[in-house]
């Protein structure tokens, strides 16, 4: 997560955040291409805590060591060494290997750099360094595409690659022509699709069919304090350029976990699981997916916290979690572009979210009977919670702090 200062003026967040996405997907390709996997067999997850901040990128490779990677296009090279030496200058860390993408003409070709890198990284990690030069090539031979330089008109044309790369991976050479594939991929992974394609026989136009679904679960999660930030912040770019981080992180937070991205209204996220598969899988798709909305809540407070002068009272997200039936109503007659879901367990979910307090959870008795025993004992019962036009709801509380302690597959 990048602060404003000593950013170079070519350089803006938006572009940051995009290319960390650009990066995440190009590592998990690469890794599938290297292993001889699917995509999907590679964990990648963005904004992972450290010791001294975030990871911008965590990638485990199938059978391989997990290695981090760190977008540092914007810096000048005493802050690059300073915040690299923050980071990762002292362990434990859970991965073998750091790579940098720098660039080296910005930053004047100096040999010092390296060295001055690779001092500041701790003996336990192999540095690798990735030039922007070579991250073009790549990306060129990845998807397809070249990119003169990083201007927001060469980006565009990268994001148009890689949605070409991830429809195909989704459905391989069929329904090249799909008028709403944009749709699909904004509210799946296309590891999730592949996974509809190729498990359960669906085409397109079957994956998102106005009717009743049945047993869905429910995550809403917005950040905690999110006017008393706006009210601080003169900058209004800035404000809007947070919330843009926070929408990809969170998006990648749902869609990692397998879920649907819904939607976001203002501050607050909505992610659905188990649209396509059974109830208890999708409660613990929802739980792995409220510990990285933890992380990417907590990232972008704190880098918004360096840039004011007040304290904030809180940081981070709070999240509701429900489930119940969902009914899927075309927003225009046959329509499968502009759709919306209607049902008491998007109002339960709100109301749960309510109740919970910075870095906590709190879900619903019916969610909570569908974990295993392992993740029930993370909980914490709670009194019941009287919500306006819902009545006496039973729930339960789970905190940031427990989900660190459990090992979720992470």
């Amino acid at each position: 997560m990048a602060s404003e200062q000593s950013r170079p003026p070519r350089f803006d967040v938006e572009m940051g955040a995009f290319l960390e996405e650009v990066c995440a997907d190009l590592c998990r390709f690469e890794c599938a291409a290297s292993t001889g996997r699917s995509p999907a067999e590679v964990w990648v997850e963005r904004e992972v805590p450290l010791g001294g901040g975030y990871a911008d990128i965590r990638v485990s490779p199938p059978g391989g060591a997990p290695f981090y990677v760190e977008n540092k296009l914007e810096y000048a090279p005493a802050d690059l060494v300073a915040r690299i030496r923050a980071k990762y200058g002292e362990g434990p860390f859970d991965a073998r290997r750091l790579a940098v993408v720098l660039d080296r003409k910005a930053l004047g070709g100096s040999i010092e750099v390296d060295g001055a890198l690779r001092e500041a990284v701790s003996p336990d990690l192999a540095l690798d360094l990735w030039d922007v030069h070579e991250l073009r090539a790549r990306i060129r031979v990845t998807f397809g595409c070249d990119i003169p330089d990083l201007s927001h008109a060469s980006l565009l044309g990268v994001r148009s690659a890689i949605e070409r790369a991830h429809w195909r991976q989704a459905f391989g050479d069929a329904f090249d022509d799909y008028p709403a594939a944009g749709t699909l991929l904004w509210h799946f992974s296309p590891w999730e699709l592949a996974r509809l394609h190729r498990e359960e026989g669906m085409a397109p136009d079957d994956i998102l069919q106005p009717r009743v679904y049945e047993d869905v679960v429910v995550v809403m999660a917005d950040l905690c304090s999110f006017s008393s930030y706006v009210r601080d912040t003169r900058d209004s770019q800035q404000i809007r350029r947070r919330l843009t981080e926070f929408y990809s992180l969170a998006r990648h937070a749902v869609l990692n976990a397998g879920g649907m991205l819904y939607q976001f209204v203002g501050d607050e996220v909505v992610g659905m699981f188990g649209l396509h598969e059974d109830a208890v899988a999708a409660a613990a798709r929802a739980v792995r997916c409220v510990r990285a909305l933890f992380d990417a809540g907590n990232a972008v407070s704190q880098a918004w916290q360096r840039s004011l002068d007040r304290v904030q009272p809180s940081r981070g997200v709070h999240v509701g979690v429900a489930a119940g039936d969902l009914a899927l109503l075309a927003l225009r007659p046959f329509s499968r572009s502009h759709l919306g879901f209607i049902g008491d367990a998007l109002n339960l979910s709100a109301r749960l979210m309510a109740e919970a307090a910075s870095s906590e959870a709190v879900v619903s008795n019916t969610v909570y009977t569908r974990l295993g025993s392992a993740q029930q004992t993370l909980f914490q019962a709670i009194e019941p919670i009287e919500a306006k036009n819902v009545g006496r709801i039973r729930g339960w509380r789970l905190t940031q702090r427990a989900l660190e302690s459990a090992d979720l597959g992470r």
